[in-house]
């Protein structure tokens, strides 16, 4: 049979540092399970709240739930009002620590909290549902993040093609380690051309290859190879190679080898309306950059021009710009 629990004494000492004896065991949860002892903390609360709540919170650390007579499964308990009232006024009362043993108690089960499902994708569609994903990133950015991350690993490409999901995705790279952001990259993997070619998903590629960095840049860029000469002849297309050709010194490459692959070809591009902007900026790029093998680029993509459109029969007034961009170009020929 276990003994009663005595009574403590909460003793209140006026002196200089108006501190408090707390004759108290270090198991604060199991105490207040007695009314009397419940009611003594909840006045030692009121008489000196920072104090008091700095060392229960401590001493509470691992059994907080145990306090609030809570399972470990907060997502299921959360569906009840008041619980879900009494853990929102935990987390005022105390939001670093509160907050922290939620994160570690939610990890596998958080979307369950959200009322949310495993496809994140999908959900995040809606712009209520994004938001608040959102939100729970800015609240939680490490721990959120990876459980996103693994969550979408096979249809993380779904996210960012879509106006909201789009906004999710930004927001989740803004909150990732360098290794989550890698690990991103790597699930979007043969799908980055697919992404591409979508309104907002080449947005997305296009903030991917300027801003996150010379290494997942050119990992985007070199999956775009074989799609520059499609890319090139639409309006966002177009954008998103101009981007991998200015912010990555690979970027230039494979888009020319694309490009010289079929002389044919390479006069469609030059002579389209969004096309003839990037074959212009793919000569002026590989003359102004000395490496050998630009060099070579350059003289190979200035040759083929010149002979095609020597013998074209009509030329568009885009490939007129072409032509004058080629005029204006030192030509570098031995």
């Amino acid at each position: 049979m276990v003994a009663a629990i005595p009574p403590y004494n909460f003793h209140h000492r006026s002196n200089n540092n108006n501190s408090i004896d707390m004759n108290l065991p270090r198991d604060i949860a199991t105490v207040a399970e007695d009314p009397t002892q419940s009611q003594s903390l909840q006045d030692l609360l009121e008489m000196s709240p920072l104090a008091t709540s700095q060392i229960m919170i401590e001493r509470l650390s691992d059994n907080i739930h145990n306090l609030m007579n809570l399972p470990r499964d907060i997502a299921t308990v959360a569906e009840d009002p008041t619980q879900s009232q009494s853990l929102q006024d935990l987390l005022e009362m105390s939001p670093l620590a509160t907050s922290q043993i939620m994160i570690e108690r939610l990890s596998d089960n958080i979307h369950n909290l959200m009322n949310l499902p495993r496809d994140i994708a999908t959900v995040a569609e809606d712009p209520t549902q994004s938001q608040s994903l959102q939100d729970l990133l800015e609240m939680s950015p490490l721990a959120t993040s990876q459980i996103m991350i693994e969550r979408l690993s096979d249809n993380i490409h779904n996210l960012m093609i879509t106006q909201h999901g789009q906004s999710l995705f930004f927001k989740l790279i803004e909150n990732c380690n360098p290794n989550q952001l890698n690990q991103i990259v790597t699930n979007l993997g043969q799908m980055i051309p697919n992404v591409a070619l979508e309104i907002y998903g080449n947005f997305v590629m296009q903030t991917t290859v300027q801003f996150l960095g010379m290494e997942v840049g050119e990992y985007v860029c070199a999956r775009l190879k074989g799609q520059y000469v499609a890319l090139s002849i639409t309006k966002n297309g177009s954008h998103l190679v101009e981007k991998c050709i200015r912010y990555n010194p690979r970027g230039i490459f494979y888009l020319v080898e694309d490009l010289l692959e079929d002389p044919k070809t390479l006069m469609k591009v030059a002579q389209q309306e969004f096309g003839n902007f990037v074959v212009q900026s793919a000569l002026e790029l590989t003359q102004n950059q000395p490496e050998n093998e630009v060099e070579d680029l350059h003289m190979r993509l200035y040759a083929t021009l010149e002979y095609e459109f020597s013998q074209a029969i009509n030329i568009t007034k885009y490939g007129l710009y072409v032509t004058k961009c080629m005029k204006k170009i030192t030509r570098v020929f031995i």
